[in-house]
């Protein structure tokens, strides 16, 4: 769907093109980039279990984020930088921002899906709207009402509700859109939410094709309450003669 999305986009990938996969996890994604032969790696500041981080870790192609913060690659190296449903948790977006524009090429992309701070279920958690209310009552109220995740069961509401409200606090930060689209045009050329490109890929688009009338209402509702698609774009990306107009098309849906 990655892929899918950026050729939308206007970007075309090939076994040329270098790619990260920022907040990489277990290096999945990366594993499943590399078999398609892309050079794909990956970033994280900690690994998740999985049967290829033994594997990727030792040829370097997934790398752990060096503190004081900093990914672990010279800058200019990616044409694409992909993640998924990170930045719901990196707490000082700017410094990642700005090293994300390090490492990207001049002409590279970045494509970000995370979910919004109004999903109608925080998928952490559990919980409705806690992207939104973090508060220890509304956690307490939906852990009275038996809301658990697989390994709460069997705790009680007020555990429950706790360990909730430690782990939104402390690893959760789900800023507005406008908050994340000023942050990121500091570093790059243009930025946008592009959530309908996402949802012509996605497979309520396939199963709806017929409703392409409604895809712009689709795409808003989508951003609201489930997914959001951000798009950044390098320095020098657009900037040919040739996709003038695809730059300023892509330029104004950012503003």
């Amino acid at each position: 769907m990655q892929l899918r999305i950026l050729s939308n986009l206007g970007f075309s990938t090939g076994r040329d093109t270098k790619l990260l996969d920022f907040g990489c996890g277990n290096g999945e994604l990366v594993a499943a980039y590399r078999r398609l032969g892309i050079n794909a790696f990956g970033c994280d500041l900690q690994f998740k279990d999985g049967p290829h981080v033994q594997l990727l870790s030792a040829d370097g192609a997934i790398r752990r984020i060096e503190l004081p913060y900093r990914l672990p690659f010279p800058d200019n190296s990616f044409e694409v930088i992909v993640s998924d449903q990170v930045f719901e948790h990196v707490a000082d977006i700017e410094t990642s921002f700005s090293e994300l524009r390090r490492v990207l090429k001049p002409a590279g992309i970045c494509l970000h899906t995370f979910p919004s701070r109004y999903i109608l279920r925080e998928p952490h958690v559990g919980v409705p709207l806690a992207g939104l209310i973090q508060s220890r009552p509304w956690l307490y109220l939906w852990a009275l009402l038996g809301v658990r995740m697989p390994n709460q069961i069997g705790l009680s509401a007020i555990e429950v509700s706790e360990a909730n409200y430690t782990y939104l606090h402390r690893s959760t930060h789900y800023l507005s859109k406008s908050a994340i689209r000023e942050k990121a045009k500091k570093y790059f050329l243009a930025v946008a939410f592009r959530e309908a490109s996402y949802l012509l890929h996605s497979r309520l688009a396939r199963e709806a094709n017929n409703l392409g009338f409604l895809l712009p209402l689709a795409a808003w509702l989508y951003s609201a309450v489930r997914m959001r698609t951000l798009v950044c774009v390098g320095k020098a990306a657009l900037a040919s003669t040739e996709t003038s107009m695809q730059r300023d098309n892509f330029i104004s849906e950012s503003l």
